[in-house]
């Protein structure tokens, strides 16, 4: 049977890989170097903070614009190897990625930065997306709609062609804006269909 949807886009944390102990060390450990108030990231509420708002949105909330510009400048020197035993793949990557990139153009929007490349390189997933939204690449990033517009525009296609997957209130909300069809990975978003391994997809698309 022919799928509906010829684009397949995914969030990447929390849904390609299951970071939120790195997530959660990472952000732990920038707050203590830059001696910001002691946060348990592990709560749930800063946690949906920590995975769903870019760096700067983050630091921003808790410091001055000299002190975030000094914390982006140390991140670009950070080695993210250490984090990479801390962030397993979630179930059924590579399987779906395998199954569905022969009728598919798979695509990433995310709100990390260049992070992402030396993860995609590591689980051997760079060749499966033809096209890798960060939050380096938008204005504004996710919850707003520009990223998944953007890779409707390098496809070519509307977005009825298009299925994203998330985890979080922002991937819900930049789909819902752009027009394109919303999968929550993990827990039901706004009462959406919901996966807790990669291959049940199949059955949305």
């Amino acid at each position: 049977m022919a799928s509906r949807y010829s684009v397949i886009i995914y969030d990447f944390d929390g849904v390609i890989v299951n970071s939120r102990r790195a997530v959660c060390k990472y952000y732990s450990e920038m707050f203590r170097i830059f001696n910001l108030p002691v946060i348990d990231w592990e709560s749930s509420d800063f946690g949906k903070l920590a995975y769903g708002m870019t760096d700067e949105q983050l630091f921003s909330m808790y410091t001055t614009p000299d002190t975030v510009k000094k914390m982006r400048e140390y991140v670009l020197d950070i080695s993210f190897d250490e984090w990479l035993a801390v962030t397993p793949l979630e179930v059924g990557v590579h399987e779906a990625l395998t199954d569905f990139i022969s009728g598919h153009r798979l695509a990433i929007c995310t709100n990390r930065g260049m992070s992402i490349n030396g993860y995609l390189e590591h689980y051997k997933l760079a060749d499966y997306f033809s096209c890798i939204i960060t939050s380096k690449d938008v204005s504004e990033p996710k919850p707003a709609p520009e990223g998944v517009l953007k890779i409707l525009s390098t496809f070519g296609v509307e977005p009825a062609s298009a299925l994203y997957v998330g985890d979080s209130e922002q991937d819900y909300q930049a789909a819902i804006a752009a027009g394109v069809a919303f999968v929550s990975f993990g827990a039901s978003i706004a009462d959406t269909p919901a996966i807790r391994d990669h291959r049940e997809l199949a059955k949305y698309l």
